[in-house]
């Protein structure tokens, strides 16, 4: 699957076999995801023993990662945009 930016459009999805040494999961939940890994790790542990489990995170924790840097420029954006008004303003003021 390709990586997607929030921003573009919504892509069919496929899905392939895993072929190689590493698989990837998603698991919904209506419950905290954090409450559910335990079971989720005793269940592929009763499958496959020899399979480990790392990495495990949630879509909300993939969201907010992914959209940090967004955030961060319209922080920025922001604070700079409110300094130049206020300097704006000091300098009409003292004229």
């Amino acid at each position: 699957m390709d990586t997607q930016t929030w921003r573009s459009e919504i892509s069919p999805t496929v899905y392939f076999p895993q072929k190689g040494s590493s698989a990837t999961f998603e698991i919904r939940t209506v419950s905290d995801p954090a409450t559910i890994i335990p079971v989720i790790r005793i269940t592929v542990s009763q499958l496959d023993n020899n399979l480990p489990l790392f990495n495990i995170k949630a879509q909300s924790e993939q969201i907010e990662r992914s959209l940090f840097q967004e955030r961060l420029i319209a922080r920025l954006s922001s604070f700079f945009g409110g300094l130049s008004c206020v300097c704006r303003t000091l300098r009409t003021a003292l004229v």
